[in-house]
């Protein structure tokens, strides 16, 4: 195996990573917005009756969100700048 297909493999696992690290995320996005824009948030829990923990949960999902987008960007670009050295090579 070369360094390139090395390296490849290795940001193949850091995307698989972010990818799983996207789940919690997407599901605090998905929670916190069906507690605000629905009146019966506290089904799930008693937390989400109130708009703040919402608003709460949607921001930090966001945040995270935007993190993870940055991060496959770097991962993506590094990917496909080792793909254009192996088929030069």
């Amino acid at each position: 195996m070369t360094e390139t297909q090395y390296q490849l493999k290795k940001l193949t696992r850091q995307r698989i990573w972010l990818h799983i690290f996207g789940i919690p995320t997407t599901i605090m996005l998905g929670v916190g917005m069906y507690g605000y824009f629905t009146d019966d948030g506290q089904i799930f829990h008693p937390w989400l009756a109130d708009p703040q923990h919402c608003l709460a949960l949607v921001i930090a999902g966001g945040i995270l969100s935007v993190y993870e987008m940055l991060m496959a960007i770097k991962i993506n670009k590094k990917m496909v700048k080792l793909n254009a050295q192996s088929e030069a090579s």
